[in-house]
């Protein structure tokens, strides 16, 4: 559910305690604790800080269950529950027709595990744990880059190993994949990597 929260794009998310019933979370609420998700959060820093308000929600049940003697207030859930599915290793494959938000929300959401991934060809297959979304306009400004000829989703149109840049064009614009693993390689900003380049302009991830 925490990887969901962040691939689905929300704002907010939070711990809840609650009663036991029959079906699967559809028991009364005891208390609940809100806590935004922030843009720079990623599925690591979000379970660190849900474990932090888990334990303050937990604290403060077991508090009033004593003051209350068993009493604790119920709260009636609201609406259909649902239930986050299984992450597969295709739901993990970055899709680059999709939008920058989408592709850049899906990173958040696996990074450090499960990890996002793409790849070129069966070799050059890359763990993705750090992208940014990056509009036609800002990539032209960081050099002038001409972009004139890369047409595709998928297609790489700029490199900069001094800034981390590997720009990748989505369905609305472009995907920076600056913190990777290469297969059979260590973690690594993507600078690193293209100092060794491996890959050339207009090569299209599949």
């Amino acid at each position: 559910p925490i990887q969901w929260a962040l691939i689905n794009g929300d704002t907010e998310t939070g711990i809840t305690t609650m009663y036991m019933d029959k079906g699967m979370d559809t028991g009364d609420m005891i208390y609940k604790s809100e806590l935004p998700i922030e843009k720079e959060d990623n599925y690591e820093s979000l379970h660190d800080k849900m474990a932090v308000l888990g334990s303050v929600i937990l604290k403060k049940t077991l508090e009033k269950l004593v003051e209350l003697d068993g009493n604790l207030p119920r709260e009636k859930q609201l609406g259909e529950y649902t239930i986050a599915p299984m992450i597969d290793k295709e739901i993990m494959k970055i899709d680059f027709r999709k939008n920058g938000k989408e592709i850049v929300d899906l990173v958040r959401g696996l990074s450090p595990v499960p990890t996002a991934w793409c790849m070129l060809d069966e070799e050059r297959v890359y763990k993705v744990y750090g992208a940014e979304y990056v509009t036609e306009e800002e990539l032209e400004k960081m050099d002038n880059v001409d972009i004139t000829n890369y047409h595709d989703v998928g297609q790489i149109i700029y490199m900069n190993d001094k800034k981390n840049i590997l720009a990748v064009r989505c369905k609305d614009g472009y995907v920076n994949l600056y913190d990777i693993k290469p297969k059979n390689s260590k973690r690594m900003l993507v600078g690193e990597y293209l100092r060794g380049r491996k890959i050339e302009y207009g090569e299209i991830f599949k």
